[in-house]
């Protein structure tokens, strides 16, 4: 079980100012002691903070979805 929670600027409301991007997932992943290549992990285009899901390739046949928050700074 990993608890990936991303920070990220909030414009109004529950928008996001930005994007957030596999490279910033992949930061995360580091944190809990994962090393993916970024060319593996597929990740959705969040536009506001919450709940979503990656897709982490591990094989050509092995893909395994991992949860992510989005969360305030």
């Amino acid at each position: 079980n990993i608890d990936i929670k991303i920070k990220a600027k909030v414009s109004s409301g529950t928008k996001l100012f930005g994007k957030i991007t596999v490279s910033k997932f992949i930061e995360s992943l580091e944190k809990e002691g994962h090393n993916i290549d970024k060319s593996f992990v597929n990740i959705p285009a969040a536009k506001e903070i919450g709940k979503y899901e990656a897709s982490i390739r591990l094989h050509r046949s092995v893909s395994i979805t991992v949860p992510f928050e989005i969360i305030p700074e």
